[in-house]
């Protein structure tokens, strides 16, 4: 369940991380926790309480190239909600709609 703990380290695991304007991170890295091989997390202020929320798993690094990109366009767009889809051991644990998270306007 903790494999991550003691495997490579995150700069060796990172495929691309990019903070955007409005101060979210869109991050994507190979992963040990999960059954994919890499995952894209956004980390940001509007949704989930600015806690990692995994958007989309990948078995290769093209297709999480790719995916990266995609998620800091969708980002751009401000998205109603985002989805955790995370299928890491732990996530498993609290898996319901409690993983859905939906934009909140800060003022």
């Amino acid at each position: 369940m903790f494999d991550f703990l003691f495997g490579p380290s995150y700069e060796e695991r990172k495929v691309k991380n990019t903070v955007m304007k409005d101060k979210s991170i869109i991050d994507t890295s190979a992963v040990v926790d999960t059954m994919g091989n890499y995952e894209t997390g956004v980390c940001s202020p509007f949704y989930n309480d600015n806690n990692w929320i995994i958007v989309e798993e990948y078995d290769t690094l093209d297709e999480a190239k790719k995916g990266h990109k995609k998620w800091c366009d969708a980002m751009a767009k401000k998205p109603k909600q985002l989805v955790d889809v995370s299928r890491s051991t732990a996530a498993q644990l609290c898996k319901d709609d409690t993983l859905i998270f939906k934009r909140k306007d800060l003022k």
